[in-house]
């Protein structure tokens, strides 16, 4: 039951892969067509519907869903335990063939190998996401141990930094740290706040040390840390989707793009060429990327874009409603026709005995189940979408005789003496269906 979980939980992950990726490039055209004349901040705020799509497996019925003409049927993985007969059960199925067909199917022992090939990568994923993830958290905790007992208690630097968060109304305590792992200035931390220095950025002029720390206090402000810890979740999870990685990097470049915008919006006698000055200076720092920090300079390949996006703020501010209202729709856009209106391509269906007593029997979790002469049960199915006609086949295991026929969905079968193995096929679409087994001993 447990392997069954761990495989309907990654089939449902690697569909949402699919679904996220379609609109994250759906994201990218969007940003390709107002690169320059959207504000920052629309483009930023658009990315939330991607990873609304990753970690949310929720649905919108919508009529106009592209996912009502296009069939993601073809993602569905069965579980193990299940087997893909690749029957039709069509009034007109030839029924010979289908009995020949399962006979020589329940003959077959090869499912054991594709059970164990199924676990091993299983456990190859996730151990991948393990040792992804927990590798950038246990990075972040030697990190910030190592560098507890560096506070930097200048007069200055206080004063610059306490100028930067009464701009942005902040109230946390932040200390400077000064360190020489990590070369561009960057913020760490969750409960207690760190902005990283080396010696050499220490000794910048103060509209350059205010510059830096707007950028990384408005990280802050704007809850950038907690986005990027759900970032560096989302990447280790969805590691086997390399597009996954792709578009969360242009969704950071918006998040730093965005980050300008209010650090500029907030700073007084300060210029914006200035402000441009300490970003190129930075960028020559260093080009070694940390997960778990945000620092000034992510990329050093859009600097000259990010250096345009500043010098059109003003432009920006003119066209702010018309901007507010083109996001709107573009969002709108995603959840009425992008987004799936079910997940039922994951979603395999169960197979149920009810018996007269009223206990159901799931046949999926049950290999053997003992039961009185004379009683009868009813065969129910809960799940996806399915037919309402099942093939089942009585094969008699002290005399080897077969019965088998075309049965609807809640039609009762009376049981007798003996020890049988039923084989259920159930009819899921036009191209497959899933057979299930559960030996009978009645008694």
């Amino acid at each position: 039951m447990i392997q069954d979980f761990i495989v309907n939980l990654y089939n449902q992950l690697f569909y949402m892969s699919v679904i996220a990726t379609i609109i994250g490039c759906f994201i990218l055209l969007f940003r390709k067509i107002t690169d320059k004349k959207l504000e920052p901040r629309c483009h930023y705020i658009i990315w939330a519907i991607f990873i609304i799509a990753l970690i949310f497996p929720v649905t919108l019925p919508s009529k106009m869903s592209i996912y009502n003409i296009i069939d993601l049927s073809a993602l569905k993985k069965e579980n193990s335990h299940y087997s893909n007969d690749t029957l039709s059960l069509a009034s007109s199925v030839n029924e010979i063939e289908i009995y020949n067909n399962m006979k020589n199917e329940i003959s077959n022992n090869n499912h054991g190998n594709e059970h164990y090939f199924s676990k091993f990568m299983l456990d190859v994923v996730f151990a991948v996401f393990v040792l992804k993830f927990f590798g950038s958290v246990g990075a972040y905790m030697i990190l910030n141990y190592k560098i507890c007992d560096k506070v930097v208690k200048e007069e200055r630097i206080d004063r610059i930094l306490q100028d930067c968060k009464k701009a942005l109304k902040i109230n946390k305590n932040v200390a400077i740290i000064r360190q020489e792992k990590i070369k561009v200035p960057s913020i760490i931390g969750i409960f207690k706040l760190k902005i990283l220095f080396t010696n050499t950025t220490l000794l910048l002029k103060d509209n350059e040390l205010k510059s830096i720390m707007m950028h990384e206090l408005s990280h802050y402000k704007r809850k950038d840390i907690f986005v990027n810890w759900l970032i560096t979740f989302i990447k280790a999870l969805y590691w086997f989707n390399p597009m996954i990685s792709v578009l969360l990097v242009y969704m950071k470049i918006d998040m730093e793009l965005a980050t300008d915008a209010l650090a500029i919006s907030k700073m007084e006698g300060i210029k914006d060429t200035e402000y441009c000055d300490v970003i190129i200076e930075v960028a020559k720092l260093s080009s070694i990327k940390v997960d778990h920090v945000l620092g000034l300079v992510s990329t050093k390949t859009k600097l000259n874009d990010r250096i345009d996006v500043i010098f059109k703020k003003e432009e920006f501010k003119k066209y702010r409603v018309l901007m507010m209202i083109a996001t709107f729709f573009m969002m709108l856009f995603m959840l009425l026709i992008l987004y799936p209106t079910s997940y039922d391509a994951l979603e395999i269906p169960k197979l149920y005995l009810q018996l007269e007593d009223g206990r159901k029997i799931d046949i999926s979790e049950e290999e053997i189940v003992k039961l009185s002469n004379g009683d009868s049960l009813r065969i129910l199915a809960e799940g996806s979408d399915c037919k309402k006609i099942v093939l089942y086949e009585k094969y008699d295991l002290s005399n080897g005789e077969t019965d088998f026929r075309l049965i609807k969905l809640g039609s009762e079968v009376h049981l007798q003496n003996g020890e049988y193995l039923y084989r259920f096929i159930l009819d899921c679409n036009k191209e497959e269906s899933i057979s299930y087994t559960i030996k009978i001993l009645v008694e």
